[in-house]
């Protein structure tokens, strides 16, 4: 139900955040690298929580058992489609291991 000009929003304000983050972490790893690392982890949390969030508004879904669901299918989508053009374009063979 969502419109392009929703989507758009939604992903400006999502890479806003994102780009704050890292801005953050950067500073982090300056400062110490453990540091760093634990707000990554903390910020990979708070990524997938926020584009869970965002599916389910932008979507109008009830909860976010469906954006789940929809964040699930597009992974697989998206992992079937790169598998079907790397073999259709013959790259999977390139460096392989040679016939015996």
């Amino acid at each position: 139900e969502g419109t392009f000009t929703d989507a758009l929003l939604l992903m400006t304000y999502l890479q806003f955040i994102l780009l704050c983050l890292q801005v953050v972490q950067t500073v982090l790893f300056l400062i110490s690298a453990l540091l760093g690392s634990l707000f990554f982890i903390v910020s990979l949390g708070l990524v997938i929580w926020l584009m869970l969030n965002f599916t389910a508004v932008l979507h109008r879904f009830q909860g976010l058992g469906r954006a789940v669901g929809v964040l699930v299918m597009t992974m697989v989508g998206t992992a079937i489609g790169f598998w079907l053009i790397v073999n259709a374009t013959g790259l999977s063979t390139i460096g392989g291991l040679p016939n015996a």
